[in-house]
């Protein structure tokens, strides 16, 4: 069956043929006949129907594939280097599908990392990252291997930042969260996005890091790290909301630092990345807006005007009074009393505002005399 499968590979018009072998094939579970068609099979339709095929096994019938692992890792080493790339998307699909039969192999799959093809390596470190999420426990021996390789195979970084990660987190393996989230360029990227993966899963985990968050937001200057930094407070505010609002005051100084004229007069509410978050906090973020209008010296309408455009909502003298008020009040129960009182003194001043206002016959500006 082999042999007819490779010479029907030599005649392109015959494919169809092939393929109709590789159903019957599957339906068999003749593993050996599919692996041979999808590692050497030159036509690229072909051998794909052939990993499909695979794949349909690895997730019906595990058991079949177990005696042949060995020979995907085997083609590993072919110096053929589509040979290669084939066999890592196969252990690939197999870490995703059936990961306990790799468990067995983790050793010989972070070998492979060093391979000198960056299909091979990408398809290793996908393989990696299903494992990590399944079984943590099979890769928390090779961490300290995974971080070197971090520093020496810049092709894999991200990917390889987002299994220590995971291993940081339920592995408790070195480095640690926070010893990772001092990484740059690609590598924080691989935290922050596994980070935002966690949050879906256990979001009490990253709740200790917000602060950390938040400062790299504050000082990378890496747009691509701020947009994942952002993306997970911005998804934890939404989930916890109250773990995201103490940091309001500091993320309404990034905006104003940060771009606030672009936002307010170009309609591009994406031009700063944290945004969304606020979007997320409003019973923070609008109070927090209001004090920095009233303590900023130039640019107060455009805060207004801000407010307006990313809540929806008329600002007033009286509106803004009451919600920092409402904030002023909350964080004094909270036990916060000297950031309570400044919020309490600015409701005061937004109310003798609307007093002021509503003596001189006018309405909607929240600016005063």
């Amino acid at each position: 069956m082999r042999n007819l499968l490779y010479l029907l590979s030599r005649i392109p018009h015959l494919s169809r043929i092939a393929s109709r072998k590789i159903e019957e094939a599957c339906w068999r579970g003749d593993v050996p006949t599919l692996g041979s068609c999808y590692l050497e099979h030159p036509n690229r339709r072909v051998s794909r129907e052939a990993n499909e095929a695979l794949s349909r096994v690895t997730r019906c019938r595990p058991e079949l594939i177990l005696p042949h692992i060995e020979r995907f890792f085997e083609s590993l080493k072919d110096g053929d280097v589509r040979k290669r790339i084939r066999a890592a998307d196969f252990l690939s699909g197999l870490a995703r599908d059936s990961p306990d039969l790799l468990v067995p192999h983790v050793g010989r799959l972070i070998e492979a990392l060093s391979d000198e093809s960056k299909g091979v390596k990408w398809e290793i470190a996908f393989a990696l990252e299903h494992l990590v999420t399944k079984r943590p426990d099979s890769l928390a021996p090779f961490s300290d291997e995974i971080f070197r390789l971090l520093n020496e195979e810049p092709e894999v970084r991200y990917e390889l930042a987002e299994v220590l990660t995971y291993l940081a987190f339920f592995s408790g393996t070195k480095p640690s969260v926070e010893e990772l989230l001092d990484l740059q360029g690609e590598a924080l990227g691989g935290v922050l996005s596994a980070l935002g993966e966690i949050l879906w899963i256990r979001p009490e985990l990253v709740v200790p890091y917000v602060g950390r968050l938040v400062k790299i937001l504050k000082t990378t200057e890496d747009f691509y790290a701020m947009r994942w930094a952002s993306s997970v407070l911005e998804d934890l505010g939404e989930r916890r909301p109250g773990y995201v609002e103490p940091y309001a005051e500091e993320l309404v100084e990034l905006i104003i630092g940060r771009g606030l004229h672009k936002v307010v007069i170009e309609g591009v509410l994406p031009i700063v990345p944290t945004v969304p978050i606020l979007e997320r906090i409003p019973a923070a973020s609008i109070p927090a807006l209001a004090l920095k209008a009233l303590f900023s010296e130039e640019g107060e309408e455009e805060i207004y005007e801000f407010i307006e455009v990313l809540f929806m909502r008329k600002v007033t003298p009286h509106f803004l009074g009451r919600v920092c008020e409402r904030r002023g009040r909350e964080l004094v129960e909270f036990g916060l009393e000297e950031k309570g009182r400044v919020y309490l003194e600015a409701a005061e001043e937004y109310y003798r505002r609307a007093r002021w206002k509503t003596s001189e016959g006018e309405g909607g500006s929240a600016r005063g005399a």
